[in-house]
């Protein structure tokens, strides 16, 4: 065939064929049946076509050199099946990317290279080689790849896909080659490349087992690098405006036996560089690489132009073929030679270990040329590569190209190109958490060439999961460059499905975000690429922003008003500082919002908008979005839009429901507009209003218009809801509002306090209190104090809905309590306080012993049981347990453990702790957690607390229990000091007169002194309550007896009671005093 073209080229007939249509030349097909055959390439998706060989060869004859004319300026067109069933039209020339030599010795093997006409940002890489055809299309639909449907059968029936639908699962690993890290230039300050197009040298071994798997011949290997070299070179032209041409001599680096080949399997860099200076001479090649079947790659770092390091490359992979071996790892290892670090952030899988902190700008495995899509285990965002380079590595590898080491060898020619002006947009917008964003850009090109949009994410930050972003980590992956300058984070898709989407996170935490637009002009000869950046802020002062209405299946009809409501979420105050928000309207699920229902409106959460009355459909969604700033939501279901049934008028208010005090106006904001061209004056009328009650309006109403509806004579009414209607008609038109005023006559007036009645005696320190209700009110307020003047208040809460309130906090034993309540409502506001007072029960302390003590923990049962029996009737306030003493080997093998009569059983100390002895007490209210060792006799909090006891009845046997994982030691002691309201029933003494402690200095700084009756017994204790009444301390009388200094230093200031207690439980003294600095 070869020579069918040569012969007609040579007489001149090849001009002819420039008009052939090319419509003839492919036709979809069955998948034939081959056995035997291997399909090295399996899409999910692909089309079947049978292509015509020969008219396809004739057509490609008499492609121009792009010396001659270039890919945009070519007369030749051809036509190529996209795997959607489409044919797509482009404008091609022979792009030769082997040295005249090598393609005059393999004429077999050709290139080219096409411009879309239909499409003008697509790009297509073509080659025709003893495999057949080939075709790789960049395009900003998607790239789409023409393969044979059979490896090593070009029986002329192929197969076209979608990039996205073929994801190899083969076994790969990246290593990493730290031999040479010099030369890579300073990239900081650049902005664009494309006026210049490099051409380097390249050089590329194969190994036996690849030659082999490609049919075994010099040829056949050659021509399966072609292919991968000319789909690599179809990226980094458009990327890096760079082009690899191989070197004159390249097939003697060609070898077809696995056996006698220098390479031995794995890394061989240092054997690849000695082959290729061996057999093409270093000063013939500007970058090596080789190819292999195995399953890895390693390249070394800015090695190209190196006389000592470029060609330390290599990239193996089974099967050798496709999209995953070329640009997956291909471009990936040529990347690293060219200067490229890695751009993932993620450290699963091979990850780890690999992450390059100062290019780190992809979230988890990454989804770009440099990143390590599919093998980064629980961090993978992605199966395989997206074919193009990230924004971090165009700026990296571009200062290596053209400024570092890689500037110092390549073929430099002019491409009559410029790079794009591009504009990213204002920085400095702060935005809500976890809220959805749209950054939108622009760009111009000189040359009008269409222009490609790319958003990336240019933030560095600690490594990590994808999934759990710390400080400045990056969140949101790369997609695809398409034709839109707008990109939706996250993607659009999945903000309408209300599902996650891998690899993009909305930021939930406060932290900067850094985003570069990237344009490509995709020019074809060279690429030029431009890129600008833009900066937010993220603030937890506000968001989540939320559409709130609309959130299930809704209805609408055409014409008619319709209420959005949305959660501001402080998003109108600074720092977000939005006061306005625009309302979109979406008629394809949610994609795209191309209408505009309302603009500038104030963000306060609610807006009336009217439903153009030409609509219909089930597919219409409603976008709230900040006006200058970048964030929005949208409604979270699809709502239909039912047809308007004839011409007529609508009518709404913006507020249905009206909230009023007795005697006020009320007034509604009434909306009236028409329906399909209806033409008329509009008439009011209000009915189902109470007596007495009047509507004033303007009438007749224009239409379209908007009045105000006034409602006056309120006074008088009860309190209650009290809805009627407005009418409005026009004609034989008509429509009717529900309105609503949810009226208050008066602030709540006389709250009646009910209990504890006023003065009464006795009363729980958890009190509970109860009121009447009051018809004027929705809720209540109530304030608890110590003092009349509610001064010393110790609780306070409002917004009850009930009539009663047990307090959760203990108040003060022994003492006047005063408490107060009044009403509130939402239309006149808070009432008058109605306020009582009670004197609060005694509270007796109690400690009860046991006499089976010791008990000898060297039993062979892992617990023992030591109880303590209370007779007393009472009920229990507090529970604390004293002077718990003995020893067990070791420590932590011992669990405390505890029980009252009606239960549970909680832990009251595992602690892992060292040591023999144990001497400790436990108390709610101590200062400290237990620590380890537990041995110096303080008293600290339990486990769990103790308070779980209080309001049972004291009476019966409470239980300590002891597991243990040796046969030693023994519990020793230990006390159960019970608090409940006075008497004793039965009475164990005499009561005891209660004297006033004299406490001095007072108030009292770091120390205090107390001089105690005469009368103190043995066992007493001096307890120290905070205004709550909660125990926070209790010392033994003998320790403070003489006036003994007491350290307060650690009590916060304020008020704080003291409570001299018998060791029967009984008051004897009290007093008070004030903590200052």
């Amino acid at each position: 065939m070869y020579k069918l073209l040569l012969l007609l080229a040579s007489f001149g007939l090849t001009t002819a064929l420039s008009a052939q249509s090319t419509t003839s030349i492919w036709r979809d097909a069955e998948a034939p049946a081959r056995p035997g055959a291997e399909r090295a390439i399996v899409p999910k998706a692909y089309r079947v076509l049978q292509l015509d060989t020969a008219a396809l060869l004739l057509r490609l004859a008499g492609a121009p050199d792009e010396s001659v004319a270039n890919a945009s300026m070519s007369g030749y067109t051809l036509e190529l099946p996209r795997p959607d069933g489409r044919m797509e039209t482009f404008r091609f020339c022979e792009s030769p990317i082997m040295a005249p030599g090598l393609a005059q010795r393999f004429p077999r093997i050709k290139t080219y290279m096409g411009k879309g006409v239909d499409n003008p940002t697509a790009l297509v890489r073509l080659d025709y080689t003893p495999h057949g055809f080939h075709a790789m299309v960049l395009a900003g639909e998607g790239t789409y790849f023409i393969d044979p449907y059979y490896h090593l059968l070009d029986d002329g029936v192929y197969q076209a896909y979608f990039k996205k639908d073929f994801q190899s699962d083969a076994a790969f690993k990246c290593e990493f080659d730290h031999t040479r890290q010099e030369g890579l230039g300073a990239g900081g300050g650049l902005t664009g490349i494309g006026e210049e197009l490099r051409l380097y040298r390249l050089a590329v071994a194969t190994t036996g087992e690849y030659t082999q798997y490609h049919g075994g011949t010099v040829e056949a290997a050659l021509a399966a690098v072609v292919t991968a070299m000319n789909r690599v070179n179809g990226v980094y032209e458009r990327d890096f405006s760079v082009r690899m041409i191989l070197v004159e001599n390249n097939d003697l680096i060609i070898f077809t036996d696995p056996f006698s080949d220098p390479y031995s399997g794995g890394n061989q860099l240092g054997v690849n560089q000695n082959t290729i200076d061996g057999y093409i001479g270093n000063a013939q090649y500007d970058i090596g690489h080789y190819f292999d079947r195995g399953g890895g790659g390693v390249a070394g770092l800015g090695v190209v132009c190196s006389s000592e390091d470029k060609a330390r490359g290599y990239t193996g992979l089974t099967p050798p073929v496709g999209d995953p071996f070329y640009i997956d790892y291909v471009a990936h290892e040529m990347g690293h030679q060219f200067g490229g670090n890695h751009t993932f952030n993620g450290t699963a899988g091979s990850c780890g270990g690999n992450r390059n902190g100062s290019t780190a700008f992809e979230p988890g495995s990454g989804v770009t040329i440099m990143a390590y899509a599919g093998i980064c285990g629980g961090d993978n965002v992605a199966s395989n590569s997206v074919d193009h380079f990230h924004n971090g590595s165009l700026q990296e590898m571009s200062a290596f190209i053209g400024s570092g080491g890689g500037n110092s060898c390549p073929v430099i020619e002019t491409t009559d190109n410029t790079a794009p002006v591009v504009n990213a947009g204002p920085s400095g917008s702060v935005i809500p958490i976890s809220t959805p964003f749209e950054l939108t850009g622009s760009a111009a090109d000189m040359e009008g060439d269409a222009l490609t949009y790319c958003w990336e994410q240019l933030n560095l930050g600690p490594a990590g999961s994808p999934n759990s972003p710390v400080g400045n980590a990056p969140l949101f992956r790369s997609f695809s460059p398409t034709t839109d300058s707008t990109r939706v984070f996250p993607e659009i898709s999945s903000i309408v499905n209300n599902t996650a989407s891998l690899g993009e996170r909305l930021p939930n935490y406060a932290r900067g975000l850094t985003f570069r637009l990237t344009a490509r002009d995709n020019y074809g000869l060279g690429g030029g690429v431009a890129w600008d950046t833009r900066t937010l802020t993220v603030t937890d002062q506000a968001g989540p922003f939320r559409v709130l209405s609309q959130n299930q299946p809704t209805a609408w009809r055409a014409g008619s008003y319709q209420l959005i409501n949305w959660d501001v979420a402080n998003t109108d105050q600074a720092p977000v500082g939005a006061s306005m928000v625009n309302i979109y309207l979406s008629a394809d699920g949610g994609f795209t919002y191309p209408l505009l229902l309302e603009d500038s409106l104030d963000n306060n959460g609610q807006a009336l908008i009217l439903v153009p009355d030409t609509l219909q459909g089930d597919q219409f969604r409603v976008k709230v979005k900040a006006v200058g700033n970048v964030f929005f939501d949208i409604n979270n279901s699809n709502i239909t839009i039912e047809p308007a049934s004839a011409p007529g008028l609508t009518a709404a208010v913006s507020q249905p429901g009206q909230l009023a005090c007795g005697g006020q106006v009320v007034e509604y904001a009434l909306f009236l507009a028409p329906v399909l061209g209806f033409e008329g004056e509009a008439t009011l009328s209000a009915e189902g209003l109470p007596e007495g009650v009047t509507a004033s309006f303007e009438n007749p109403l224009p239409l379209p218009s908007q009045s105000a509806v006034t409602i006056s004579g309120l006074a008088g009414l009860a309190t209650g809801d009290y809805p009627f209607q407005l009418i409005v008609s026009a004609g034989s038109a008509a429509d009717t509002v529900a309105l609503n005023i949810e009226l208050y006559a008066q602030a709540p007036q006389n709250i009646v306090l009910v209990s504890p009645a006023e003065g009464e005696p006795g009363v729980s320190i958890y009190p509970e209190l109860s009121w009447e209700a009051n018809p004027d009110a929705l809720s209540y307020q109530v304030e608890v104090a110590l003092d009349p003047g509610f001064s010393d208040i110790i609780f306070s809460r409002a917004g009850i809905t009930s009539t009663t309130l047990t307090l959760p906090l203990a108040v003060p034993d022994s003492s006047q309590v005063y408490w107060r309540a009044r009403g509130d409502n939402p239309g006149c506001g808070a009432g008058e306080y109605t306020a009582s007072f009670f004197e609060t029960e005694a509270i007796r302390c109690q400690v009860y012993t046991t006499e089976n003590l010791p008990v000898s923990l060297e039993g062979s049962l892992p617990f023992i049981i030591s109880r303590i029996a209370v007779e007393d009737d009472v009920i229990v306030r507090d529970v604390n347990i004293r002077n718990i003493q003995g020893n067990h080997f070791p420590l932590t093998g011992l669990n405390f453990r505890f029980g009252s009569p009606e239960g549970p059983i909680i832990d009251l100390a595992t602690e892992d702790c060292n040591g023999f002895d144990f001497n400790f007490s436990l108390d709610d209210s101590a200062p400290q957690p237990l620590p380890c060792p537990f041995n110096n006799g303080g008293a600290y909090r339990p486990q769990e607390k103790l308070d779980i006891y209080n309001g049972q009845n004291a009476a019966g046997e409470w239980r300590l229990i002891l597991f243990k994982s040796e046969q030693n030691g023994s519990l020793d002691n230990w006390e159960l000091e019970v608090c409940f309201p006075a008497p004793l029933t039965p009475t164990k003494e005499t009561a005891l007169a209660v004297q006033p402690l004299k406490v001095f200095p007072n108030p009292a700084q770091g120390q205090l002194s107390v001089e105690l009756p005469e009368n103190t017994g043995q066992g007493a204790g001096l307890l120290i309550r905070n205004v709550a009444g909660r125990l926070l301390t209790r010392l033994d009388a003998e320790a403070v007896a003489g006036k003994k200094p007491i350290d307060i230093g650690w009590l916060p200031e304020g008020l704080y009671f003291l409570q001299l207690m018998s060791r029967e439980g009984q008051l004897i003294g009290n007093s008070k005093f004030v903590k200052i600095r």
